[in-house]
């Protein structure tokens, strides 16, 4: 088993909930299976002694006073290979200790109100900002003194027509330091984006590298709607992501991949694809009737699986896929999903707060007054029916606004 990287969270002061920011920080950190979590709610651990054993110290403190020794000791610490991390306050802490400052690379000057604001990558090529677009949040907007003058900044934020720096990273001797400057409350702490950076932040200054580039097949490259060219597309134009294969009954179709995509091998049996050693992931781009049957089979050769929407048809379907991949270790996932449109995560936030009271009714729409499909959409027995295809989406979004057991279902249907 590799060797787990251990972390040191100090998390104390006054202003901020330092109690929840710990064990928040501590319970998404310890959920990773190669991290050795530790938590702290004040300075003593900060010494020669307290940090000889931790690779990673992360800073959420709001304190006067860091004495001379304390601060030489964390400088030698960093220097020699280590890691700190300072998170939002660590910048309003120690703010006559010049050294911690320039350690940092950063002194809090001011900030405006809590608001929503957009956060984006100055350099997406970067580990820990790859493939992350700009992203909203709700936090305080710190307004920083540059202190060290030779930190990278990697996430800026705008305001009052300028760029402020948000991610930051600086080399202390063998060390790295690295100041992120969001975190205010659970807001920005539990939002999976920061807490996305804070793991890569983590393992990318412990020299952790990106595994291998995951090898993607896609199954159903039908032309009504293009969708197994642009998943496709999506593949090659993810980093990490590689297309090495595509399967599909009309060779007609086949041919146009290999067009499209020159590279790619091409099957007209999905098992045959599976046969591929440099295989890792399955995308089914097939009639829903079929997600099913094709996952299972697709879970069992040891490839991960994605479906397009809808998931299967029935319960009993769902469950036999998600016991294949429990049973196998795969990943079994569902694209699209709408659960990150603007407007829905708008909703949902409100919702959440209390603001607009209980919800007792929902009403959504999409259509018209055609024809809801044609060929196999039009045969239930392999679409499922309307709810399965745009519906599945309405459905997914008001079961995760309201988050509670579904307790009767009744519906009226026609057709004509």
């Amino acid at each position: 088993m590799p060797k787990k990287t251990r972390i040191l969270i100090v998390s104390t002061g006054r202003i901020h909930d330092f109690a929840m920011a710990g064990h928040l920080i501590e319970e998404r950190l310890a959920s990773e299976v190669d991290f050795d979590v530790t938590l702290s709610f004040d300075l003593e651990p900060i010494s020669e002694a307290g940090l000889r054993r931790f690779d990673v110290l992360i800073l959420y403190v709001q304190e006067e006073r860091l004495s001379k020794n304390q601060t030489s000791d964390l400088v030698t610490w960093v220097s020699k290979g280590k890691t700190l991390i300072g998170l939002h306050c660590a910048t309003a802490s120690f703010l006559d200790n010049p050294e911690y400052g320039r350690l940092l690379g950063w002194r809090f000057s001011n900030h405006g109100p809590i608001h929503r604001f957009e956060v984006a990558p100055t350099e997406t090529d970067h580990p820990i900002t790859r493939r992350i677009p700009p992203f909203k949040v709700e936090d305080e907007l710190y307004l920083l003194e540059d202190l060290a003058g030779d930190s990278e900044i990697l996430l800026t934020a705008r305001w009052q027509g300028g760029k402020q720096p948000i991610l930051t990273f600086r080399q202390e001797g063998k060390g790295k330091v690295v100041y992120f400057a969001l975190g205010h409350d659970a807001r920005s702490l539990g939002d999976p984006t920061f807490q996305k950076i804070l793991l890569r932040s983590i393992r990318w200054t412990r020299g952790v590298k990106e595994s291998d580039p995951i090898r993607c097949g896609v199954i159903g490259y039908g032309g009504a709607y293009n969708m197994g060219r642009e998943h496709g597309r999506l593949i090659e134009a993810t980093r990490g992501l590689e297309l090495v294969g595509v399967c599909d009954l009309d060779s007609t179709r086949l041919a146009l991949a290999k067009e499209d995509f020159p590279s790619v091998a091409v099957f007209p049996s999905y098992r045959r694809l599976l046969q591929m050693d440099e295989l890792d992931l399955v995308v089914l781009v097939t009639p829903h009737n079929t997600h099913a049957a094709l996952a299972v089979q697709c879970l069992n050769a040891g490839k991960h699986v994605i479906t397009e929407k809808p998931m299967c048809i029935t319960v009993t379907e769902a469950k036999k896929m998600v016991g294949a991949a429990k049973r196998k270790k795969r990943m079994l996932s569902v694209f699209h999903n709408r659960r990150w449109d603007g407007d829905y995560t708008t909703l949902k936030r409100i919702a959440a707060s209390g603001a607009i009271g209980e919800i007792f009714q929902i009403e959504v729409f999409s259509g018209g007054y055609e024809h809801p499909g044609w060929w196999w959409r039009s045969d239930k027995k392999i679409s499922g029916g309307c709810l399965h295809d745009w519906g599945a989406h309405f459905i997914d979004w008001f079961l995760d606004l309201i988050p509670s057991p579904v307790i009767d279902v009744a519906g009226h249907f026609h057709k004509r």
